[in-house]
């Protein structure tokens, strides 16, 4: 999550609302996302840096249930 908050630079309340399919496609952790703000409702599209994405997968794999 700390990965994932340094990479997107979201609002703590955005970060929280992120849901697996947001960053996660066809078993895979997408390249880039976008969310809505809550605030400013506007779109906010970021990159998720390989880094992130091996944090992300190890995450899902060890809480169970893979991507």
């Amino acid at each position: 999550m700390f990965d994932l908050a340094l990479d997107s630079k979201l609002r703590g309340c955005d970060l929280v609302s992120l849901r697996i399919g947001d960053i996660v496609t066809s078993g895979q952790v997408r390249h880039r996302a976008m969310v809505i703000q809550k605030k400013t409702r506007r779109p906010v599209q970021f990159e998720i840096t390989e880094t992130t994405r091996e944090s992300v997968r190890e995450w899902l794999e060890h809480r169970g249930g893979g991507l």
